[in-house]
């Protein structure tokens, strides 16, 4: 696992109250102008900024690849976010 955290002026206006939420991250492709795009859970949440963990895969697919490779500065897409799913922890 990899944790990267966005952070910066383009988490400004990313809802409060959003960890177990998802977004969709839209990672840049060397040979094509369409990027790929996964779907990741906000782990944890801070003012303007949110953690998502990577699963890093050994045959280094795209997002692994960015998220081992990405540095302070750079920028991606980030659609959402999404539903959190609440957890009803008396369910049997």
């Amino acid at each position: 696992m990899h944790r990267v955290t966005l952070g910066g002026k383009g988490m400004r206006d990313f809802p409060e109250d959003h960890e177990g939420g998802y977004v969709k991250l839209n990672f840049p492709q060397p040979d094509s102008e369409r990027p790929i795009t996964r779907t990741y859970s906000v782990y944890f949440q801070r003012e303007n900024e949110i953690d998502i963990d990577f699963v890093l895969h050994g045959d280094g697919g795209p997002a692994s690849r960015w998220a081992v490779d990405c540095r302070d500065g750079e920028t991606i897409m980030v659609g959402g976010p999404g539903p959190k799913t609440l957890v009803d922890y008396q369910a049997d």
